[in-house]
């Protein structure tokens, strides 16, 4: 076997186990990871996880910045006031150019008739919770009471943009 591939092969392994390392010490510690958005597309990394990043679709990262820009929170229904921000947000992640299927898409994202908006926290939640497991998830998700205000918890000292 080259020493190219075990020199690659020991990369991997320590990699994996500071990764762990830092999930076992934010279970004991129960403190939220740090997090940094960076560059124009706002990729999400949680800098005290070993630099993890949170890896979301366009429609989810334009809700999450969307309500990462409203520590206050906003109610599900009052979305489809908030259109020019999340549609800002939006054309940003989205590869989408038809005009149409972007307002299709959008229209369909804040309709509070539609299940969409839930299908998309729901996915944000599913996607966080498989980075840091239950003991510090709720710090990052969109979360409230049911019919109530949704907003991000995380402390806005614990968020950077880069």
């Amino acid at each position: 076997t080259s020493p190219l591939v075990i020199g690659q092969l020991f990369d991997i392994m320590d990699g994996i186990r500071m990764n762990l390392t830092f999930r076992e010490r934010s279970k004991i510690i129960r403190k939220p990871s740090k997090m940094e958005i960076r560059g124009y597309v706002n990729r999400i990394f949680l800098t005290d996880l070993g630099d993890l990043e949170v890896r979301l679709n366009p429609k989810e990262k334009a809700i999450y910045m969307f309500y990462l820009n409203h520590p206050e929170g906003i109610h599900l229904t009052e979305l489809q006031d908030y259109r020019d921000e999340i549609y800002s947000y939006y054309t940003k992640y989205t590869n989408q150019f038809e005009q149409v299927e972007i307002d299709k898409s959008l229209d369909r994202l804040i309709n509070p008739l539609d299940n969409n908006i839930n299908v998309i926290l729901s996915r944000i939640k599913r996607k966080f919770k498989d980075l840091v497991g239950d003991d510090i998830l709720e710090n990052y998700l969109i979360g409230g009471e049911h019919g109530g205000i949704k907003k991000i918890y995380l402390d806005r000292e614990y968020i950077k943009l880069i």
